[in-house]
C-alpha cells in the first residue's frame, strides 16, 4: 500500500492510501460475502464465540442447505474458519474485526 497525495475540490491537500489490485479485489470480495442479510446475522450469531450449525439453524430459520452455502461463502472469503469434531463442524470468526465493523455500521444506519 502507497499513500498519495491529492488535491480536493475544496482546495486543501487530501492524503489517501492507495491499495494494489490484490488487495482491492481481496476485500471486494469480503465486502461481497458481507453483502447478505443472512451472512451478516451469521457473522453477528459468531462475534460470541463458535457454534454449529445445530445452532445457527434456529437463529436463521432456513434450510440447512442454504445455510451452508452462506457458510460457504463466509468462509472463501476468509470471514470465518471450522473445526470437525465427530459429525459436527463449528464455526468461528477468522477476521475478529468485523464485528466492530458490523457494530459501527448498525449505529450509523440506525440513526
Amino acid at each position: 500500500m502507497t499513500t498519495i497525495k491529492t488535491g480536493c475540490a475544496c482546495g486543501q491537500a487530501v492524503s489517501a492510501a492507495a491499495l494494489d489490485a490484490e488487495t482491492t479485489r481481496n476485500a471486494a470480495e469480503v465486502f461481497k460475502a458481507m453483502g447478505h442479510p443472512t451472512r451478516l446475522t451469521i457473522l453477528e450469531a459468531l462475534k460470541d464465540g463458535e457454534r454449529c450449525v445445530c445452532e445457527l439453524s434456529p437463529i436463521l430459520n432456513g434450510e440447512l442447505s442454504t445455510i451452508s452455502r452462506h457458510l460457504s461463502s463466509l468462509k472463501n472469503a476468509g470471514l470465518i474458519e471450522d473445526r470437525r469434531e465427530g459429525q459436527k463442524i463449528f464455526y468461528r470468526l477468522k477476521m475478529d474485526c468485523v464485528s466492530s465493523f458490523i457494530a459501527c455500521i448498525a449505529d450509523k444506519v440506525s440513526t
